[in-house]
């Protein structure tokens, strides 16, 4: 009654990022680790890196709104190509915002006190 399964079985004993050594596999040449760039997303403006896990080929998403920002090899270019990217280079000190300008506080009266002058 104890068949072998036919198909491997799979595990969630690992995390998703956490590679998977496999046996007689082609190990891809990763590119030498660079300084961490922080880009921002046009379209939610939410903070990202790009991994460097991730192969020339395949497409940066958003990790808040899962947006196709574009191609790996399109961010880790000297210097990045920004026409094919829908992602900003985050600076470190943001440029200064303009003071609110104050709100007037509108008060109702009802239509009692209205009546009453």
């Amino acid at each position: 009654m104890t068949e072998k399964p036919k198909r491997p079985i799979l595990h969630l004993k690992f995390s998703p990022s956490a590679p998977i050594a496999t046996p007689n596999a082609p190990t891809a040449a990763s590119p030498p680790p660079g300084p961490a760039q922080i880009w921002k997303c046009k379209p939610c403006g939410k903070p990202f890196q790009v991994l460097s896990e991730l192969a020339d080929e395949d497409s940066v998403r958003c990790p808040a709104c899962n947006a196709r920002l574009g191609l790996a090899a399109d961010f880790r270019a000297d210097p990045p190509v920004l026409e094919h990217v829908r992602a900003r280079l985050a600076t470190e000190s943001a440029p200064p915002q303009p003071a609110p300008s104050p709100r007037r506080t509108f008060v109702r009266e009802s239509i009692g006190s209205r009546r009453a002058r």
